[in-house]
């Protein structure tokens, strides 16, 4: 690894000299102003110093997701944090741990008991929505609770179909996009990397800016790396619309003192493994210096039912987050939404179906997402 220092009057001039030299693929390791030599500077501003990192044999990003101990180089360099055993946001809900205590009863229960336990016209719905991605016990728990309370073989087939939709329908719940009032809003995108964040923030914010003429700032906080950074910058600069870079928490102060009369701020957060405590800390603590804010947890659909589970459990520290579904035109198991939502209280509220900003977002439909995991209309 190559770790150099770059200097610069100011922080854009510093970063094209990272950029010239070592491209976009650079780690920033450190910011901070520094005082200039000699006492004739003593007036003078401060210069800036960063100080960042580079592989010379191969790429940072892969060498990290490619590691057989699954830890990132900052893991391997220090200690993991310990978590609290009183920590105040660890997670003590009853209903989850009921459904924690039937999954775990399940496991004596082959797949094949489970579906048999179930009346034949149910046992088809099973089969459809575990085509669609919804995981096999999360099917059968469902359908078992409809089974329970309704006499399933006294009703013909539009019936129970009207039964199935109304229990995923209040499983799925009802969707909740931003919610504007009369101050500025905050809005923090957070997320593991790779869940297409930004890109997620453009369509939005172009939305906001454009069909409901809201005037719009964005800060950005992904400044682990360069091309991060291009990337935003990229989309504010089509869009025109104005971008705020923080490099280290005090500078949220600044940039939400420049956007004081916006009506909304999108916050681009760092994309950060969920199982990286100490990195995700960091992004919290951004979040609780700000008031009147809202937090949507963007996920992939193309995550496995395992991780997002990880990921759930991880991010209930952050507290009332919404969340905000992506790659859905990539997925072949839509069920992954259902999944997840067995799993958390929290809303959903919106779904990406392709790169096209802004046309490829809207709020979730839950009726489109039940007839796409039961079959349409019989």
């Amino acid at each position: 690894m190559k770790i150099k220092r770059y200097i610069g009057n100011t922080t854009q001039e510093a970063m094209r000299k990272v950029k010239s030299d070592l491209g976009s693929d650079a780690v920033i390791l450190h910011k901070r102003k520094i005082k200039r030599r000699g006492f004739f500077n003593l007036f003078k501003k401060s210069l800036i110093e960063i100080v960042v990192a580079i592989d010379e044999n191969e790429d940072l990003e892969k060498k990290i997701i490619s590691n057989k101990n699954n830890k990132t180089r900052f893991e391997q360099v220090y200690k993991p944090i310990q978590e609290n055993k009183n920590d105040k946001y660890q997670m003590n809900s009853e209903i989850r741990d009921l459904r924690n205590s039937i999954d775990d009863m399940m496991k004596y229960i082959t797949k094949d008991e489970r579906k048999s336990s179930l009346p034949e016209p149910l046992q088809t719905y099973h089969n459809s929505m575990i085509e669609k991605g919804v995981n096999e016990k999360v099917a059968y728990n469902i359908l078992r609770d409809v089974n329970s309370r309704i006499n399933i073989q006294s009703k013909n087939e539009e019936a129970i179909r009207k039964v199935v939709e109304c229990e995923l329908k209040e499983y799925l719940g009802k969707p909740k996009p931003i919610e504007l009032n009369d101050n500025t809003k905050t809005i923090f995108f957070v997320g593991p990397t790779g869940v297409g964040k930004t890109t997620t923030i453009a369509k939005i914010a172009a939305q906001y800016a454009f069909q409901h003429k809201k005037d719009v700032g964005i800060i950005s906080a992904d400044t682990y790396r360069i091309a991060a950074v291009e990337q935003i910058k990229t989309y504010c600069e089509i869009m025109k619309l104005p971008l705020k870079i923080i490099y280290q928490q005090e500078d949220i102060y600044e940039s939400l003192a420049a956007y004081k009369y916006k009506d909304v701020i999108f916050v681009d957060t760092a994309g950060r493994s969920h199982k990286d405590i100490k990195q995700l800390n960091e992004v919290m603590n951004i979040i609780e210096e700000v008031n009147n804010k809202e937090i949507f947890l963007v996920i992939s659909s193309t995550t496995d039912f395992s991780t997002i589970r990880s990921i759930i459990t991880t991010y209930k520290k952050f507290g009332d987050y919404k969340i905000i579904f992506t790659k859905l035109d990539e997925s072949e198991n839509p069920g992954v939404i259902l999944n997840t939502k067995y799993w958390t209280k929290n809303p959903l509220s919106y779904i990406t179906t392709g790169q096209n900003v802004p046309e490829d977002i809207q709020i979730a439909d839950v009726t489109t997402l039940i007839n796409t995991m039961i079959g349409g209309q019989p």
